[in-house]
């Protein structure tokens, strides 16, 4: 799915968006507006590499309508290999703006992750931050049988939320959202591991200026096989690109002398 003026490019054959800051009300709206189920998907180191072994998760990257990225390790592999390197957000600071976006048309959030008293709070600790946005619905992550989660899903597609927040401790996690994703009404659909247990203040809020500076390598392993996946990548690039210089001057006309 792609979004009117955001750029989408791929890196080692992974989607990735380009996303301004001083776009993102008119996205947000947009994705508000457009009577679709619009996936946003923050993709981290980790997640970037799964993408390429994991076929669910490819599919859900594939179909999202923006996908994010986060890690610096992602953003500087784009400018590694010649290509503008894309923005890139901490989660956190993405949802509190789309939460502002939202609160200035008085629309509407549900959420579902975490324990009963954690949604609670976090409904309480948002409904005091923005007054204007509507909480339609908060559920607890876990359920205890399938009726109760059939009855979720049911309320979440009646209750039609402008944005639905799937969080901590729900099971099989970001595929459960994907699974379900078609039987919920048009809307935006974000599952962010952290959101919620920050929003009932479990967790602290993450600092932006130590996010800015961090660079997320994890496994050794993992890192130096995408830094020799950059460079073929890298060479392939150049290669084609000397080649469509070639084939240019080929079909240029031959001047004719005096």
């Amino acid at each position: 799915m792609s979004v009117n003026g955001i750029r989408r490019e791929s890196l080692l054959g992974v989607p990735v968006d380009y996303v301004e800051e001083g776009q993102l009300k008119e996205i947000i709206w947009s994705l508000s507006d457009n009577k679709e189920r619009n996936l946003i998907v923050f993709l981290t180191f980790r997640d970037f590499m799964r993408v390429r072994r994991n076929k669910k998760y490819r599919e859900m990257v594939e179909k999202a309508a923006l996908v994010i990225p986060v890690s610096r390790l992602i953003t500087e592999g784009f400018r590694y290999c010649g290509m503008d390197e894309p923005p890139r957000f901490l989660p956190f600071s993405f949802m509190i703006r789309t939460f502002r976006i939202l609160e200035d048309r008085g629309q509407s959030v549900s959420f579902l992750g975490g324990t009963l008293p954690e949604v609670n709070a976090a409904a309480a600790n948002m409904k005091a931050s923005f007054p204007s946005l509507k909480i339609v619905g908060r559920y607890k992550g876990s359920f205890s049988c399938a009726e109760e989660e059939n009855g979720v899903l049911t309320a979440v597609k009646k209750s039609a939320p402008t944005i639905f927040l799937v969080g901590a401790r729900i099971r099989r996690r970001w595929e459960w959202l994907l699974s379900h994703l078609n039987e919920f009404s048009p809307g935006i659909f974000v599952y962010d591991e952290d959101m919620i247990d920050i929003m009932s203040r479990k967790k602290e809020s993450p600092d932006e200026k130590r996010w800015q500076k961090r660079k997320d390598k994890g496994c050794l392993f993992v890192y130096w096989h995408y830094r020799t996946l950059l460079r073929k990548f890298r060479k392939k690039r150049k290669a084609e690109a000397a080649a469509s210089v070639s084939e240019l001057q080929a079909e240029s006309p031959v001047g004719f002398e005096n």
